[in-house]
């Protein structure tokens, strides 16, 4: 009796916990406003939205494109953009950002 006792107690305890934590998607900080645009945009959304990008959002988009100079400078938190295989950045003065490892190569093209 005082085992099943335990068990139920521990049940509804562990319900409880994941009932009351709160899921919370962590924000993707992107801070060129002229490449958030463009993500925006990959997101189906319009350009000049502000709402919050995810983690998850970023690793759904498989290409980026920019057509004519999009004036970014920063590819700050693309690095998030983990389902990315093609990105074409042209005509843009890019500063380098943050490395990070990639399992996929990802094919860029960059004119000038």
């Amino acid at each position: 009796m005082g085992i099943r006792i335990c068990t139920i107690f521990i049940a509804l305890l562990l319900l409880f916990c994941a009932w009351s934590a709160p899921v919370k998607a962590q924000n993707v900080t992107i801070p060129d406003a002229n490449l958030r645009a463009k993500i925006q945009q990959a997101l189906g959304r319009s350009a000049s939205s502000t709402d919050p990008i995810t983690r998850t959002q970023m690793a759904g988009i498989s290409q980026l494109q920019t057509t004519g100079s999009s004036n970014i400078s920063s590819i700050t938190g693309l690095e998030h953009a983990t389902g990315l295989t093609r990105l074409f950045l042209s005509d843009n003065n890019i500063t380098p950002g943050p490395s990070s490892r990639r399992e996929a190569p990802v094919r860029c093209a960059a004119r000038k």
